[in-house]
């Protein structure tokens, strides 16, 4: 939003930027080559709050004709883009806005695109005044332990937080601005090889996060983005739980998304893995039919009905793999694991990329693609069954006698 020429100078003078640590300053400025303003335009008041955005945490630039609070009558304004930034009041480190426009907006807060001190585009995620801190902080130890190391592909990318005059942000990979909601409003139901290029993706990203002892709890196209190749990354862990506090807590209901929450949520039943299996086949059912399928709300939950395959088309391997994720009995429902080597998954053409014009229309898939994609799944199970013989042969072994097993010495 540009500010506006021919407005009166300003009667008052700005609040100052106390927010701002003495040890940092606006010194990062310098550093930021990609931006019109100066600390010469910072500290002769050129930048200064605007109480709508002041509430926010982040000061705006006005020009660099404003007022400059020594008495001079000024009447003419250049006009240029609003600059919105961040500062971190522990370390001095400054995120600059670099679009009017909000990536998004949710329970948590608002995500922004930032550049900082290094010319690094990056989404900060700030909290509203109505956010808990416990919310944040929780979410926060998830995150960490889900980046602790080398992260997952399949997994947004913690880069540590932001400690604003606002509140606590959180910093994170610069995705699309579309999410996987987007994507799958635009072209309603997907190619079947689609399907498998996405579903592979969440089934990685989330074995990855239950791995780390993680549920997330909410799972759902809104809370999928999607990167650069059209890689999916799994993201928002605010309603996430720890899987090893299950049961040391009373089960409750939580607010998660009608049409994507496990039945055992709304029944007030033990939370497992298994609820995360059955809000990725939600996702896979709106992929594949093109459509919500709504087994779940707020209050209720229903199990799978027998017909529910024939309101749409698809092969009998999809129609199996949405059933099994579906089972409205978590302790029947498909395991990650298995879901793996389901036949879904192997028994078809599934690209190892998709174009970014998969976002609004469906992508063509050619004969030596789909040949090529044919002979590394053959190779693929041919390996599968070449480890499952080994295993095979050497438990023979070992009941034969030729092997010894190792016994565990006596303490």
């Amino acid at each position: 939003m540009p500010v506006l020429a021919d407005q009166p100078p300003i009667d008052n003078p700005p609040p100052p930027l106390d927010h701002v640590p003495a040890n940092g300053g606006f010194t990062p400025f310098d550093a930021m080559p990609f931006l019109d303003i100066s600390l010469d335009a910072l500290l002769r008041g050129d930048i200064f709050f605007n109480q709508n955005i002041a509430d926010e945490g982040h000061a705006q630039a006005a020009g660099t004709e404003i007022n400059d609070h020594q008495g001079q009558e000024i009447t003419t304004y250049i006009e240029e883009p609003v600059v919105s930034f961040f500062v971190d009041q522990l370390t001095g480190d400054l995120y600059v806005e670099n679009c009017q426009e909000r990536l998004g907006q949710g329970t948590y807060g608002c995500v922004h695109e930032v550049t900082n001190v290094h010319g690094v585009k990056l989404a900060l995620k700030m909290p509203t005044k109505h956010t808990r801190a416990d919310m944040i902080a929780q979410e926060i130890k998830f995150l960490n332990r889900l980046n602790d190391r080398q992260g997952h592909e399949n997994v947004v990318t913690f880069h540590g937080t932001v400690n604003d005059i606002s509140g606590t942000g959180l910093l994170f990979d610069l995705c699309h601005p579309r999410d996987f909601w987007e994507l799958l409003t635009n072209r309603g139901a997907l190619l079947e090889e689609e399907c498998r290029y996405y579903g592979k993706q969440l089934i990685n990203g989330l074995s990855f996060i239950h791995q780390r002892g993680v549920l997330h709890c909410d799972l759902k196209p809104n809370n999928i983005l999607v990167a650069m190749g059209m890689v999916l990354k799994i993201c928002d862990f605010g309603m996430a739980e720890d899987i090893e506090e299950q049961d040391k807590k009373p089960y409750g209901s939580r607010t998660s998304t009608p049409g994507f929450v496990a039945p055992e949520i709304v029944k007030f039943a033990k939370h497992t893995p298994a609820l995360d299996v059955f809000s990725i086949g939600c996702v896979f059912y709106r992929m594949i039919a093109g459509k919500l399928f709504n087994l779940t709300t707020r209050d209720v939950a229903k199990p799978l009905p027998d017909g529910f395959w024939k309101d749409f088309d698809a092969t009998s391997n999809a129609k199996d793999v949405l059933r099994r994720m579906l089972d409205y009995d978590p302790m029947t429902r498909i395991t990650l694991e298995s879901l793996r080597g389901f036949a879904f998954f192997h028994q078809g053409y599934c690209p190892t990329s998709l174009p970014e014009s998969a976002f609004d229309e469906p992508p063509t898939f050619t004969e030596s693609d789909k040949r090529q994609s044919e002979g590394a799944s053959t190779r693929e199970d041919e390996g599968r069954e070449v480890k499952k013989i080994r295993r095979e042969e050497k438990g023979k072994a070992v009941i034969r006698g030729c092997v010894e097993p190792k016994v565990e010495a006596a303490a």
